[in-house]
């Protein structure tokens, strides 16, 4: 969720972005005083003729919504942060404005315009920002939200290989790192994880893992560097392994 503060009628804007991925979560829309985009993450495979998809944008506000849809490609760095960039000219977003009425929803169009013939795949954010209405002689802050929604352009036979390594302890964080050597995003949080302390394994369920691990995603052909507390862990440095056991 990015959060605009403008200050009329200097009108300065301060913009913070807040993306979360644990369940992979990139829209927020819980919150009562925003708006809800629904799937909050969608995938479509371009290697094998997918190009479209649909968005629905419910207004949970008690009056009317305006909205702007942008497209960003997500750009995840080895530590994990995120940068976004603008993608306009990827995807044709139809209606690219629109008025949501109060408890309504509204249904959003998006098709890929790029290469269909991608190596690997590529992650991008359909946003909807809220457009913010001043008041004639309006003088003081309004709040404005933006939600975003992941979209995965994928190519044909995605999948993602991963591998654990450097795996070391320094007190009570564990830090290790995951090459993803596949073309398709991998996300850790979708996994059960394994630590295995000397004789003693402990299976973590995704939603544990999500609690411990911050940004969870492994894009493709790419390395990750983690960390995590395992106070409440044996002593030791663990062998870590992600899938079902």
């Amino acid at each position: 969720m990015r959060r605009q503060g403008f200050n009329i009628p200097l009108q300065l804007a301060v913009a913070f972005t807040l993306l979360l991925f644990g369940c992979t979560t990139l829209a927020i829309g819980s919150a009562g005083h925003t708006h809800e985009v629904q799937p909050i993450r969608s995938f479509i495979n371009v290697g094998e003729g997918q190009r479209d998809g649909v968005i629905s944008i419910r207004n949970t506000r008690n009056h009317s919504l305006p909205i702007e849809m942008v497209v960003f490609r997500r750009i995840v760095a080895e530590d994990g942060t995120q940068t976004l960039e603008r993608a306009d000219d990827d995807f044709l977003v139809f209606p690219p404005q629109m008025v949501v009425p109060e408890g309504a929803s509204q249904a959003v169009r998006y098709q890929y315009l790029g290469d269909p013939d991608i190596a690997e795949s590529i992650a991008y954010v359909i946003e909807a920002q809220e457009v913010p209405v001043v008041p004639e002689g309006f003088s003081g802050i309004t709040t404005v939200y933006n939600v975003g929604a992941a979209v995965y352009v994928q190519p044909a036979r995605p999948q993602a290989q991963l591998a654990i390594s450097n795996v070391r302890r320094d007190g009570d964080i564990v830090r290790f790192e995951v090459r993803n050597s596949g073309n398709d995003y991998s996300f850790l949080t979708l996994n059960q994880m394994e630590l295995r302390f000397a004789d003693e394994a402990f299976a973590l369920e995704p939603e544990v893992v999500n609690a411990i691990i911050a940004n969870p995603i492994v894009p493709p052909n790419s390395l990750r560097r983690f960390e995590m507390d395992v106070s409440a862990y044996p002593d030791g440095v663990p062998e870590i392994r992600f899938g079902r056991f």
